[in-house]
């Protein structure tokens, strides 16, 4: 597997922004995995204020809350670079392999173009899956913030603990979605290396 990904990288040199392009969504994956698992951990902190820190909390379950969207914003732009390396190279790797006239650089050309393809396909869509995994919970979030901003107090924040108790769960599932994304990306990177 390594050394077919060294023929990769060695035979079509314009991997190497495709590369850099996961490798950059990597990072924003397992990013926005840690900033979902923090803003959790401060939503369940929430539901145990007391009066007189409840102002405090709901600031800084706000500020975990945008941490979120922007990290969530970031996941989204990385992918769709990565989109758009890939989109790039493949068309060009599609039209040289084209133009061989030998036909066994021509198979070997395709055959690589394929197992990179495929590769690309299922980062692609692991990628997607953690990308659309994001927004409800965002939703829930907001929807959580925005009653404990009418009414912010203990009591408020205590009545919400079944929400936010639905929520953990769900950021659970978009932790564990981000992480597998960041996986996958990193199997990606390793078969064209």
């Amino acid at each position: 597997s390594a050394n077919q990904g060294a023929a990769l990288q060695a035979d079509h040199p314009g991997l190497g922004p495709l590369a850099q392009r996961v490798q950059a969504s990597r990072v924003a994956l397992l990013d926005a995995a840690q900033q979902f698992q923090s803003t959790g951990e401060q939503f369940s902190a929430l539901i145990a204020v007391n009066d007189s820190s409840v102002q405090s909390a709901i600031a800084a379950t706000q500020q975990q809350y945008d941490d979120a969207i922007e990290a969530a914003a970031a996941v989204g732009a990385a992918n769709a670079g990565v989109d758009e390396a890939a989109d790039t190279l493949f068309r060009q790797w599609q039209i040289e392999a084209g133009v061989f006239t030998d036909p066994r650089l021509k198979a070997d050309s395709q055959a690589k173009l394929g197992q990179a393809w495929q590769g690309y396909q299922n980062l692609s869509q692991v990628q997607r899956q953690a990308l659309a995994s994001m927004d409800p919970v965002l939703a829930q979030m907001n929807r959580t913030v925005s009653a404990l901003s009418a009414s912010p107090t203990a009591g408020t924040a205590a009545s919400l603990a079944p929400d936010v108790n639905a929520l953990q769960s769900a950021i659970n599932g978009v932790v564990s979605n981000l992480q597998s994304a960041a996986t996958e990306s990193a199997t990606f990177l390793s078969s064209i290396e």
